[in-house]
């Protein structure tokens, strides 16, 4: 994972990326952006938070918003 690079995405699945140092992208980290997105999680639609990768209770992958389930 590259440090230099910060990656998030928004409700709606747009994909936000800049470097650390403020040097504008290059193609190369336009390539590690394509492979971090896929890996970062979706902030939460109803509060906002970082939802968690998990599994439901047929082994089927997906995200939870364990702030959201705690006050639910």
């Amino acid at each position: 994972m590259n440090q230099m690079l910060e990656v998030r995405k928004t409700v709606d699945g747009k994909v936000f990326a800049r470097r650390r140092d403020g040097v504008p992208l290059t193609a190369e980290d336009r390539e590690e952006v394509r492979r971090l997105a896929e890996r970062v999680p979706p902030p939460c639609w109803n509060c906002g938070a970082t939802m968690s990768p998990t599994k439901d209770i047929y082994g089927k992958s997906l995200f939870a918003c364990w702030s959201c389930a705690k006050s639910a």
